[in-house]
């Protein structure tokens, strides 16, 4: 049986944010990362809301055949690439694009005889995954050689502070980006740099392709310009019943350890949503809530199945619905009282 928590996910928002993005990185044609359940918004629905898109990049092999197998004809980009030869072969029955990052997953393609479109990615800085820079002039040629590609490879890196209102460190990695694309420009070779941050605030990363994710969901990077937030609509909407309406006194101490003392008479909402639903347990007390028309404050620690909302001065009643993030509430801005970010409350709530 469901929990009374709703997700709804609203497919116009995803198709009005990918066409903004669309209009941003001009003439670079857009990735949009549905990994991790397209960000807890239901993989297969948001890819098919966001048909515009030029391509899909998941994070692994299964993602991407969850797709082909539900009829999604786009280009598929793998972003951890295959883990052994037997994926290289799925990726290939499939027709899906591999990032390649390591010299073994070359080996699997040669071997293979090809067939699956690589892109090879350099690590500029991020320190995760990527050959070393200096190690271009083996790299690419060696792929360039390769007999059975289905096209040349594209060249790739990530940023690692794009987010960061300072972008010293992100021009550092643009500069070695740049300069390894410069040697393959008579081979026409592709490249791909910017992520949603990027694409938002740097359009001198935005090269051939553009990998969003994000933004495509309606919450903007931090340190993005107003016009983008403006530009950019929620695209989940999660909601919660208000099961008991209690009144308090001065004095009395509300949840588990009793953090929470109430500094005057205080009428409470009981909403029936709680970290047992991916609602984050640090939510500290005075994390906004939308209910009854405007933002009221958690009070208290939250708790598995339920959260005390202080709704003091309006009219509440049993059965009401409290938007715990969504068009009057931007997680953004929920994240922010969490110490944490979008992504992770996103990502948290995706089996809601």
């Amino acid at each position: 049986m469901a929990r009374p928590l709703v997700k709804s996910l609203d497919t116009a928002a995803l198709a009005v944010n990918c066409d903004y993005l669309q209009g941003v990185c001009g003439k670079a044609r857009l990735m949009a990362v549905v990994k991790a359940d397209a960000y807890g918004h239901g993989l297969v629905e948001t890819a098919r809301a966001l048909g515009a898109a030029d391509g899909f990049a998941v994070a692994c092999v299964g993602e991407a055949v969850a797709l082909r197998l539900a009829g999604v004809s786009h280009k598929i980009l793998v972003l951890q690439g295959c883990r052994d030869a037997h994926e290289y072969g799925l990726a290939r029955e499939h027709g899906l694009a591999l990032v390649v990052h390591r010299e073994r997953q070359i080996a699997w393609s040669r071997d293979a005889g090809g067939g699956v479109e690589l892109w090879l990615k350099f690590d500029t800085g991020m320190h995760r995954l990527g050959f070393p820079p200096a190690s271009h002039s083996r790299i690419v040629p060696g792929v360039l050689d390769m007999k059975g590609l289905p096209s040349p490879p594209v060249l790739m890196s990530h940023l690692a502070c794009a987010d960061d209102a300072d972008a010293d460190a992100d021009r550092g990695q643009i500069k070695a980006f740049d300069e390894i694309c410069s040697h393959y420009r008579r081979h026409g070779l592709l490249a791909s740099l910017a992520n949603s941050a990027a694409t938002l605030r740097l359009p001198e990363t935005h090269k051939d392709w553009v990998r969003v994710g994000i933004a495509l969901y309606g919450a903007p990077p931090l340190h993005c310009d107003e016009r983008h937030r403006a530009g950019l609509k929620p695209a989940m909407r999660l909601t919660a019943p208000v099961i008991a309406v209690r009144d308090f006194d001065r004095g009395d101490r509300i949840g588990y350890g009793g953090d929470y003392v109430c500094r005057k008479p205080m009428r409470a909402a009981i909403v029936a949503a709680g970290y047992g639903d991916g609602y984050p347990r640090h939510a500290e007390s005075g994390t906004p809530v939308w209910l009854a028309g405007a933002r009221r404050p958690l009070a208290g620690r939250v708790s598995m199945d339920m959260l005390t909302v202080d709704i003091s001065g309006a009219d509440v009643e049993a059965g009401e619905v409290a938007e715990l993030w969504g068009p009057n509430l931007p997680v953004t801005e929920v994240a922010a009282h969490c110490s944490t970010i979008a992504y992770e409350l996103l990502c948290s709530v995706a089996r809601a």
